[in-house]
């Protein structure tokens, strides 16, 4: 015989049977097809380099400088769907950036200390003095790494870590690096051009100086692991570890040669080392639509 249920009793013999389960987890969210994503991230960049100066009035100076500075890039990303024709169906991700660099200058060679050169009066000297001993003599040579931006083309691909979702990323990419350079030279001779002022008083200081920028482009790999940390509505957040490699293409050298109005000269060769470094940590933030 057939038995009368209760219609507020069915629904909960229905989900006690099995039929629907009350507490059954949504499905989850699909991924978007586009992702774009803002950054930034704190870093180092290594570089070797070798200069030198010279000038007409104190000879040649060489230099050589292990650059390690703080970088900064601030950069945008556009992921687009994933193909999964591929194995790991990776995305393909433009992405570029600029990079602040907080410490820029740097002396590449110097010898002395060249500024105001203070010429002191005849009676306030010894006549057999070296002209050399007066201070604000010398020359150098600086570059400074003003600012540089990247743009680069990679593929990213899906792994799971301890549970937690991860991307691993290899772009080539292209550096920018404006550097912009300067140069100076100060120097007092005696009236007769030799070392020792013995018949009068020291000579005219000379002065020569210059500045000159050039842009150096590079190329190279970059990997990078990204881990999803969460979301916080339609952004998604993860931290990223990444590391760079760029050499130079082209002329990755530079000089110059300045003169004054009485024909000294000082010239500067910059000649970095093939390749530059960098690491670095960051955030990302990253549109998942709603």
């Amino acid at each position: 015989m057939a038995t009368a249920c209760c219609p507020l009793l069915c629904p909960a013999i229905f989900v006690g049977a099995g039929g629907v389960r009350a507490d059954a987890e949504p499905a989850p969210k699909p991924e978007p097809d586009w992702i774009p994503s803002i950054s930034t991230a704190i870093g180092f960049q290594y570089q070797a380099v070798g200069a030198s100066v010279s000038s007409s009035l104190r000879g040649v100076t060489p230099g050589e400088e292990t650059i390690v500075m703080p970088i900064v890039p601030v950069g945008l990303q556009l992921q687009a769907p994933r193909i999964r024709a591929l194995p790991g169906a990776p995305r393909v991700f433009v992405h570029g950036e600029f990079q602040f660099t907080p410490t820029p200058s740097r002396t590449l060679a110097r010898q002395g200390d060249p500024g105001f050169i203070d010429v002191p009066a005849a009676g306030d000297i010894f006549r057999s003095q070296n002209p050399d001993s007066v201070a604000g003599q010398g020359q150098s040579f600086e570059a400074s790494y003003t600012y540089q931006w990247v743009a680069g083309i990679g593929l990213a691909f899906p792994v799971t870590v301890l549970g937690r979702p991860v991307e691993l990323k290899s772009s080539i990419d292209y550096m920018g690096q404006f550097v912009e350079f300067e140069a100076q030279v100060a120097n007092l001779a005696c009236p007769d051009g030799t070392q020792m002022c013995r018949g009068g008083p020291f000579g005219v200081p000379s002065y020569v100086s210059g500045k000159t920028d050039k842009i150096f482009s590079a190329i190279g790999p970059r990997l990078a692991a990204e881990v999803d940390v969460g979301n916080r509505g339609p952004v998604g957040v993860s931290v990223f570890l990444s590391a760079q490699a760029y050499f130079f293409v082209g002329d990755g050298s530079a000089s110059d040669v300045y003169r004054n109005a009485a024909g000294d000269t000082l010239q500067w060769d910059y000649d970095p080392d093939f390749w530059v470094f960098q690491a670095a940590a960051g955030v990302r933030f990253s549109w998942k639509g709603r």
